[in-house]
């Protein structure tokens, strides 16, 4: 089966689907946590991490056919099973709201309307006081892989879609035959964890795998915003991936 001349209905359901999925995903990575088992820990958080990444691309097509745009069911079906796209998607959508938190300010400028401040605020108030993520710890860690990445040449999907690898089968290391258990460590885990986590507060926020995509409530002025703010936002990611895979 594939994706392809599906109605906006039948894209809320997969949609709420994969979100479901993702959450469950991510519970069995907080259970596995809490038995200190971190390299599987981290596999199934790092998995969590990919499903949320589908619901841009699938909020990205009910636009297009709710609004009567020209959908690529063939690219659709493409991106949703490539792992680095998936990460890169959930990735981006997240350094906003990480760099935010850690300039500190009260100053929204960049963000588009009210709605959008309130839910970007209520996504720092998580990272800052709901789970007390220390996001100054999750910056060194990702400034201490950038000489890697730079040396290998790489990004930082095909970095986190390594650790995913790494996590889960026994191969050499640096020279050195290892298993997962020798290769992902606690900060390594907590940091998939952390990354999950953000991820679905994100796509928590937006209600749309509960509430629906409710185009059919937008004013004209509204579904203009929508365009301009969501999904513009989601195909301009869609695109530059798209472009940087060329």
């Amino acid at each position: 089966m594939s994706f392809n001349q599906l109605k906006v209905n039948d894209i809320q359901r997969i949609y709420s689907n994969v979100y479901e999925n993702a959450c469950e995903l991510l519970e069995d990575a907080e259970l596995l946590y809490s038995h200190c088992k971190y390299a599987r820990a981290y596999f199934f958080a790092h998995i969590a991490f990919e499903e949320f990444g589908k619901l841009p691309m699938l909020n990205s097509i009910a636009s297009n056919v709710e609004f009567g745009l020209k959908s690529d069911w063939k690219e659709l079906n493409k991106r949703i099973r490539t792992h680095v796209t998936k990460i890169d998607l959930s990735y981006l959508l997240l350094r906003y709201p990480l760099n935010e938190v850690r300039v500190l300010t009260n100053n929204f400028r960049t963000l588009p309307n009210h709605t959008e401040k309130a839910k970007f605020e209520e996504i720092i108030n998580f990272i800052k006081y709901d789970y007390q993520i220390d996001t100054e710890r999750h910056l060194r860690f990702m400034i201490s892989k950038q000489v890697e990445l730079e040396q290998k040449n790489t990004t930082t999907a095909d970095l986190l879609n390594n650790f995913k690898n790494i996590s889960l089968y026994a191969d050499f290391s640096n020279g050195v035959f290892m298993k997962p258990s020798d290769c992902i460590d606690i900060e390594i885990c907590e940091q998939g964890i952390i990354f999950a986590l953000l991820i679905k507060k994100l796509f928590e926020s937006s209600k749309i795998h509960k509430q629906g995509f409710s185009f059919s409530n937008l004013s004209p002025l509204e579904k203009e915003e929508y365009w301009n703010y969501y999904i513009g936002f989601f195909e301009e990611l869609l695109s530059s991936k798209q472009n940087n895979d060329e």
